[in-house]
């Protein structure tokens, strides 16, 4: 990559990281293995609409974190764009942090809007949060930049 791009690179993801549902140093994760969304490929939830595990042949390490993917295209494509594939607010619940709560996000309970990775604490507030997504949104951007300062680094 020439340094031109490789400039752009770094302004596009410092201009990510100041948008207040993604920033990219802390995420769910499994506190044992160390792999972000527990190990599951965050690209097969826009390819194959459901969660999958990754797999240990296709593993990256990025922002310091382990990510796994089912295979190496999706590998391919995560680190060619990660800002497409990261979930909002980084895997934490995505309710929750609408009603100014932390509270972990589980990968097997999940949402796509708006183009966008949602995970949730339970069934219940996926459930509730699907019947106003945009509002729920809305106050989840909101909440996010201050409870996002409180996660442990």
């Amino acid at each position: 990559m020439n340094y031109f791009l490789k400039c752009l690179l770094v302004l596009f993801m410092a201009a990510i990281t100041q948008n207040s549902v993604y920033a990219f140093d802390r995420f769910l994760n499994d506190s044992v293995t160390g792999y972000a969304l527990h190990g599951y490929d965050p690209v097969a939830y826009f390819d194959k609409l459901q969660p999958i595990m990754g797999r240990s042949a296709f593993e990256v390490e990025w922002q310091n974190f382990f990510w796994r993917f089912e295979n190496q295209a999706n590998k391919e494509r995560f680190l060619e764009a990660p800002q497409i594939y990261v979930p909002a607010f980084n895997g934490y619940g995505a309710f929750s942090i609408a009603n100014n709560r932390l509270a972990d996000g589980n990968p097997l309970i999940w949402a796509l809007f708006e183009n966008k990775l949602f995970f949730f604490h339970s069934f219940e507030m996926r459930q509730i949060w699907a019947q106003n997504p945009q509002k729920f949104y809305e106050m989840g951007k909101q909440n996010w930049p201050k409870l996002y300062k409180r996660l442990a680094r």
